[in-house]
């Protein structure tokens, strides 16, 4: 199987570990009684087809940029390239940050269980359904699939080292842009020696 069927493929059980995650967070919160920190997740859930696209127009615009200025400025493509891989990656950070602020409060005691648990799903599922709407966008599937691991990452990290939310924010962002990054340059290495 091919890299990016096995992407499209893997779209579908983060969705339904998000799902899983918030019903379960999110439900054991609402039976504490803490409703508070769940309205910005389900406001999420209803508003991202109207939010997201305007969230993600700099990067949109970075991208074609990129794709028009390939065979005439090569360099320029590649910077506008690298601007748009890292904003959207700090786009899906300070959601993910701003996910975690919003249970901060019950990430401690008989809740940190639930209220992670909550972030987590919060911070991934509108990101999942959004990507839902374009299978064959192989990028931003793999995006997804690198937040829900980053988020995982520092979900543990932060409630482990009492990671501030700043700190959460440059370490994900930090390594969702490494990371795609890092793939960038490999496809550009590999398209090289393909040619030569």
């Amino acid at each position: 199987m091919k890299p990016a069927e096995l992407t499209k493929k893997t779209l579908s059980p983060v969705t339904g570990l998000s799902i899983a995650l918030m019903v379960y967070g999110g439900g054991l919160l609402a039976l504490s009684g803490h409703w508070g920190a769940l309205w910005p997740g389900a406001l999420a859930l209803t508003l991202y087809p109207i939010v997201f696209p305007l969230l993600l127009v700099p990067g949109g615009t970075a991208a074609v940029i990129a794709a028009q200025q390939e065979k005439n400025y090569p360099r320029t493509a590649k910077i506008a390239r690298a601007f748009g891989v890292l904003y959207f990656c700090a786009v899906m950070s300070l959601y993910t940050v701003f996910s975690f602020n919003m249970v901060s409060d019950y990430l401690g005691g008989a809740t940190l269980f639930h209220a992670a648990s909550w972030a987590v799903g919060a911070a991934v599922l509108p990101w999942a359904l959004f990507a839902a709407g374009d299978k064959e966008n192989v990028f931003f599937i793999g995006l997804v699939l690198l937040m829900q691991v980053a988020t995982v990452i520092i979900a543990f990290l932060g409630l482990g080292l009492h990671m501030g939310l700043w700190a959460a924010f440059f370490s994900m962002w930090g390594m969702m842009s490494s990371v795609m990054l890092l793939l960038f340059w490999l496809e550009q290495f590999l398209s090289r020696r393909a040619n030569s």
